[in-house]
């Protein structure tokens, strides 16, 4: 290992970052949401409320993942069915 990481001084600070709570999630899925074309159909609140445990990073990936198949199946905007299969995606690898 290197000499520089290891010097004093290096790691001094440890910041920690929890997971987001509901409200949180909440949020950050609006947010991401709100930079594609979403349907009616999509309920923030219910994804907010099944991705527990979920990083703002997963949550993040989870709306490209959406967006992605979205594309991938010729539809103009992002539905619940694009969100789930993105969510399963995420928290449980390829399906």
């Amino acid at each position: 290992m290197s000499r520089a990481l290891l010097r004093p001084g290096r790691f001094d600070v440890e910041v920690r970052v929890f997971l987001p709570d509901l409200k949180g999630r909440h949020d950050i899925l609006d947010h991401y949401l709100s930079k594609v074309k979403v349907s009616a159909d999509v309920d923030v609140d219910k994804m907010a409320r099944s991705t527990t445990g979920c990083t703002g990073a997963d949550l993040e990936n989870m709306v490209n993942q959406a967006a992605l198949k979205a594309a991938m199946d010729g539809d103009s905007a992002v539905s619940t069915v694009h969100m789930e299969f993105a969510r399963d995606k995420v928290l449980m690898g390829i399906v």
